[in-house]
């Protein structure tokens, strides 16, 4: 088929070759080998998530997500449970779950010694119950911090997913792959080399963020431009004492395949490293309680309370709450309750006001948390069973 760059693409002629089941984008003269055009019979195969989060999809075939995360939220230690996860997913992975069609997974860390990439070794394999000495068969765990030149870096990259099984890269810290992350040339030239990765390396991406100080956007024009690749966000964030929160619940994340979710994580001194905790709970606490004793005083004349609603209001409220389902998650409860409250009483909430509701509700027994061992606490109006569901 002859393509002239300066005339239209001829689609029937396009359309009338691919009916041939040998056809692929190759067969197209240049300028086109490298443009996919979609007809009725060259649709890509589907192919699940590469990886999932309590059960939510967070990263796909050839895409990118981002985490941002401070220095002691125990940014690594996610990036060693997901490989854990790719190992084992029968053990505490964080609530991590690699596609078990994934051929291998790299991890690079450009920024610790080798002391400490040791140490991420040592705590992945105990977390996937890989005994000592025993190969974690296609898992690349790569110390970067001995190759300092930014060139020479890129091309150990590369060098490692050409000579290493992998459809996972995880890159620890992405300011490593730019000499500054304020320089927007260099941001946009990053952002494009990821995308050239994911192409011709066939793999997806999580790459981890430093934020801004005091903020929670990510540091500089590069993660300007990395967060607006991603197809999700996360911000991992240290609540009360040793736990942490990962969320997309936040001002610069995203989730474009599910709502957005928390989950949570925190420090066990037995056994030397995170393990999975109790998300709902954790906010919850939080919910009931105020970290900045300023904002709060300066809205006390605006802010909305649940005593400014009356019994029949509220009453209300649960029913149309409990009438979407009987049985209900955390998240969509506190989300149905800021509904029904604008539907009912016609005053809008924020997410953290309708989380305060709902910890209202809990305290005047008018919604019960269900505890069930190695389940997800779900929620259910007084008065019902779950034998009712």
């Amino acid at each position: 088929m002859e393509t002239n760059l300066h005339e239209p693409i001829d689609f029937n002629t396009i359309e009338n070759e691919t009916k041939n089941p040998n056809w692929t984008n190759q067969n197209l003269n240049e300028p086109f080998k490298q443009v996919y055009i979609p007809t009725w019979h060259n649709k890509p195969l589907e192919v699940p998530p590469v990886l999932m989060l309590a059960d939510c999809n967070i990263l796909t075939y050839q895409n990118i997500t981002s985490i941002i995360a401070k220095q002691g939220t125990g940014k690594s230690s996610l990036c060693e449970a997901i490989c854990a996860s790719y190992l084992n997913t029968q053990t505490d992975t964080l609530g991590f779950k690699v596609d078990n069609e994934c051929k291998g997974v790299i991890y690079i860390d450009s920024e610790r010694t080798d002391v400490d990439v040791w140490n991420s070794f040592y705590r992945m394999c105990k977390r996937a119950e890989i005994q000592q000495f025993a190969e974690p068969k296609n898992v690349t765990i790569a110390g970067l911090r001995a190759v300092p030149r930014l060139k020479e870096r890129l091309a150990k990259i590369n060098d490692l997913l050409e000579n290493n099984p992998c459809s996972l890269l995880l890159i620890d810290g992405a300011g490593d792959l730019v000499t500054d992350t304020n320089d927007l040339e260099q941001a946009i030239e990053c952002r494009i080399w990821m995308r050239e990765l994911t192409v011709k390396y066939k793999v997806s991406i999580i790459t981890t963020l430093h934020p801004n100080p005091s903020t929670d956007k990510p540091r500089g024009h590069l993660g300007s431009e990395l967060i607006r690749e991603s197809e999700c966000v996360f911000l991992a964030k240290q609540c009360e004492g040793e736990t942490r929160i990962l969320t997309s619940d936040f001002e610069h994340g995203k989730n474009r395949n599910n709502p957005n979710f928390k989950t949570a994580y925190q420090w066990s001194d037995e056994q030397k490293m995170f393990i999975t905790a109790d998300a709902e709970n954790v906010f919850l606490n939080n919910s009931n309680s105020s970290s900045n004793p300023k904002k709060e005083r300066t809205a006390k004349t605006t802010e909305f309370k649940p005593n400014q609603l009356n019994e029949d209001e509220h009453t209300n409220i649960l029913n149309e709450v409990f009438s979407i389902h009987k049985e209900q998650s955390y998240a969509d409860t506190w989300r149905n309750i800021k509904n029904s409250v604008y539907s009912i009483s016609n005053k809008s909430m924020g997410d953290n006001k309708a989380k305060d509701f709902l910890a209202y509700y809990i305290t005047k027994e008018k919604i019960i948390a269900i505890n069930v061992p190695k389940k997800k606490t779900t929620y259910v109006l007084a008065g019902q069973t779950e034998t009712e569901f």
